[in-house]
């Protein structure tokens, strides 16, 4: 069955149950759960974790991805969204959300394994409108499975923008997105799915923490790291049961 799957990553202080599938944060959270976050554990930089939630449609048959949970962005000043679908790489997914937000230009290109049919990709808002119930929705243009991931963070700096994201696809139950070299303060955000259902688990080498995955009717993941030294980044996926797999990864500067 081909699926389609997106993600935000994540660490919780608290979840709940969805009536999709299952996901966790570094351990056995549902998809559908909220966290509120304090500064990234991945040390330095500018940003600090405000919230997050994922959720996920289940069958063949959705064409408008359920709505997210509501959780609070207010001071947010980076939101990122990371979306995967299962064969079929041309499909349209463009997030929207509550608050009123214009995703026109948001999205990277997606990620995709043809093979497999299988895309993963990462939208996110710069300086956005909030909200105190923040809702995502994400519709698609034909019927398939869908999952996301929202992740939202505050910035002290002069304000988050943009810097470069890379990729990756594999025939195999790993997927590692090119290096980037970034700066001391730079925020690398990841996203992960593969072509089948049902992983055994979904993890992320180090140093990525706060990681979400979702192993039930859709398996994929969101991961992030807060560089500290500026080193190369190109972090391993690894899904321990399946495979044809596509990954990207994006930075922002504070």
């Amino acid at each position: 069955m081909k699926k389609l799957s997106y993600f935000v990553l994540i660490p919780f202080l608290f979840l709940c149950a969805h009536s999709f599938g299952q996901a966790s944060l570094g351990g056995t959270s549902k998809m559908g759960g909220t966290a509120n976050f304090g500064t990234g554990t991945g040390g330095g930089g500018a940003f600090t974790f405000k919230s997050a939630t994922a959720t996920m449609g289940g069958g063949t048959s959705v064409t408008t991805f359920t709505t997210s949970p509501a959780i609070n962005t207010v001071g947010a000043k980076l939101i990122v969204v990371g979306l995967s679908v299962t064969g079929a790489t041309s499909v349209t997914s463009i997030p929207t959300d509550s608050a009123g937000n214009s995703w026109s230009g948001a999205c990277l290109s997606p990620t995709a394994n043809p093979a497999a049919g299988q895309y993963t990709k990462i939208c996110y808002l710069l300086n956005p409108t909030t909200s105190a119930s923040h809702t995502f929705t994400v519709t698609i243009s034909i019927a398939e499975r869908v999952a996301m991931a929202v992740m939202a963070w505050s910035d002290t700096g002069s304000g988050p923008t943009f810097d470069i994201s890379t990729t990756g696809t594999s025939a195999g139950n790993t997927c590692v997105p090119s290096s980037i070299t970034g700066s001391s303060t730079e925020l690398f955000a990841t996203a992960f799915g593969d072509n089948n259902v049902g992983a055994t688990s979904i993890t992320i080498s180090s140093p990525f923490t706060g990681t979400l995955t979702n192993t039930g009717n859709i398996d994929g993941g969101m991961s992030y790291f807060i560089n500290t030294t500026g080193a190369a980044q190109s972090p391993t996926w690894t899904s321990t049961t399946q495979n044809e797999t596509a990954c990207q990864m994006a930075g922002f500067l504070p």
